[in-house]
């Protein structure tokens, strides 16, 4: 099938598999301590799972990252991505 790579994994989870090593790999080269995959659980109660989180102890800074790929579909995706983070 079309955009399908080794073992199954898709054009955009490959892309995003790049993008989320590369940042992760500057940060640790800034001072960041990195850490992936990360399981979290919401004000809500649910499993969630963030792809990075880096903090900078000496800067006393965090920041939490999801370097998410998304193709566009339509004109109206940028509305439609940010009715579905809204929503979660």
């Amino acid at each position: 099938m079309a955009g399908l790579g080794e073992g199954g994994n898709d054009l955009a989870g490959s892309l995003k598999a790049i993008c989320k090593t590369g940042i992760a790999d500057v940060l640790k080269r800034r001072g960041w301590e990195v850490h992936e995959e990360i399981h979290c659980v919401s004000s809500l109660d649910s499993n969630r799972r963030t792809d990075i989180v880096a903090i900078h102890r000496t800067q006393s800074k965090g920041i939490i990252l999801d370097p998410t790929i998304r193709f566009e579909r339509d004109v109206l995706q940028a509305q439609h991505v940010d009715e579905e983070k809204k929503s979660i």
